[in-house]
């Protein structure tokens, strides 16, 4: 194994980007009338790993701020959907006694066989916004649905589902919900 000479790591070019992507370290025309720039549109989350290492080595290779003004555009990232998913499956669970100790007191785990998550709508930075979460399943496995719903804006912005299967302390699954977790679990109407 030789590792390529000729790449960048994304952390280390993101430093460079600001004034590297036009031809510099040469003098070019691009480099002369596009930099330094006024304005960077980004997402809040990368202000400290990317943008103030930009300004940091922009200070240090050309002697000028890349930038003066920041426009954080204010989206949350869809990756913390999942984290909102878990939150709220660990909440209806526990409402029914099953928290994960209540669940391995009883002899058996769960484990995700599936999640699926559909994105509608970004929520923004500071949104207040709440995730519902009820079962649509339970004989086979724990088949749970969920809205996240935007409270600022008020619209929905995700549509989720989630599948647990239950198996025992050994890893071994179970073919159907066990009986003393089936017992905590709503009777829900044929569909």
């Amino acid at each position: 194994w030789r590792q390529e000479e000729d790449v960048l790591d994304t952390w280390f070019s993101s430093w460079l980007w600001p004034f590297s992507v036009m031809g510099w370290p040469e003098k070019t025309p691009e480099l002369k009338f596009f930099y330094p720039t006024t304005d960077l549109v980004t997402g809040p989350d990368i202000i400290f790993f990317w943008v103030a290492r930009m300004i940091m080595s922009s200070l240090y290779f050309t002697d000028e701020v890349p930038f003066h003004d920041v426009d954080s555009q204010r989206v949350v990232w869809h990756g913390h959907y999942l984290k909102y998913l878990e939150i709220a499956r660990c909440a209806l669970l526990r409402a029914r006694g099953l928290d994960v100790e209540q669940v391995v007191a009883l002899g058996y785990q769960f484990m995700v066989g599936e999640s699926r998550c559909r994105h509608l709508r970004p929520l923004t930075y500071g949104s207040r916004f709440r995730v519902t979460a009820w079962f649509v399943e339970v004989e086979q496995c724990l088949d749970i649905e969920y809205e996240l719903f935007d409270l600022t804006e008020n619209r929905r912005c995700a549509k989720a589902r989630t599948m647990l299967v239950a198996t025992d302390l050994q890893g071994r699954m179970c073919l159907a919900t066990p009986g003393p977790i089936l017992e905590r679990l709503p009777r829900l109407a044929p569909q």
